[in-house]
């Protein structure tokens, strides 16, 4: 029998932090948080079947925000560490939080499918993350082109959707062409997260539009 290779191209990379003192971040940044729910209107995607707090559309700058200065440093750190891992030469190419926004989800409500173009990486970091609360999806892509297989068994080569039910000081970063949603949010504490994209001269972003992309 002939010898047979198997090679793994392309693979997809899910860097996962856990924040140092993510407590005393959190407590610093939740009275600014709720300044912003009480004096920010909410801007989620277009489309977007539940009406989840966000401010995608009326305020993805929070990173310039005194008050965010700090986990606006942490978040750009991560992203260049998943640049460095991913070797990119970083003395050519440069890599920045181009937007930053929070979302919150209560009881009942979920996130639809969608991704960020126009930036390289897109982050989470998870604020509150309630036991029993709303899980993170990621999407393979191939689903988008209608190439699912029925599958004896699941495994890391033939899965559909990577499924993670994120903690409390979780940061989260990945390639912004995946696509991810929120399932049912099952708490009656809210979930919030500040989620991020991370871009550079050569992937210039066109907001609003160009942002966001719905499947």
């Amino acid at each position: 029998m002939d010898k047979t290779e198997i090679v793994t191209v392309f693979p997809s990379v899910l860097m996962r932090t856990r924040v140092a003192d993510h407590e005393a971040i959190t407590e610093r940044l939740l009275p600014e948080i709720e300044t912003i729910r009480a004096e920010t209107p909410s801007g989620p995607a277009p489309g977007w079947a539940c009406p989840v707090f966000s401010t995608l559309m009326t305020d993805p700058t929070l990173h310039r925000r005194d008050a965010f200065r700090e986990i606006a440093d942490i978040l750009h750190a991560e992203a260049l560490a998943l640049a460095e891992l991913k070797s990119v030469d970083l003395d050519s190419q440069e890599i920045f939080i181009d937007r930053c926004w929070l979302n919150m989800l209560s009881r009942g409500q979920s996130m639809d499918v969608h991704n960020h173009p126009n930036s390289f990486f897109t982050g989470i970091y998870f604020l509150q993350a309630p036991e029993g609360g709303t899980r993170l999806s990621l999407h393979n892509p191939a689903n988008e082109m209608g190439l699912s297989l029925p599958v004896k068994k699941e495994t890391t080569l033939n899965q559909e959707y990577f499924i993670h039910q994120p903690t409390a000081g979780e940061l989260l970063i990945f390639e912004s062409y995946i696509a991810q949603s929120f399932q049912l949010h099952e708490s009656d504490q809210q979930h919030i997260n500040l989620t991020f994209t991370a871009a550079g001269p050569l992937s210039p972003a066109t907001f609003p539009s160009g942002d966001i992309q719905s499947s």
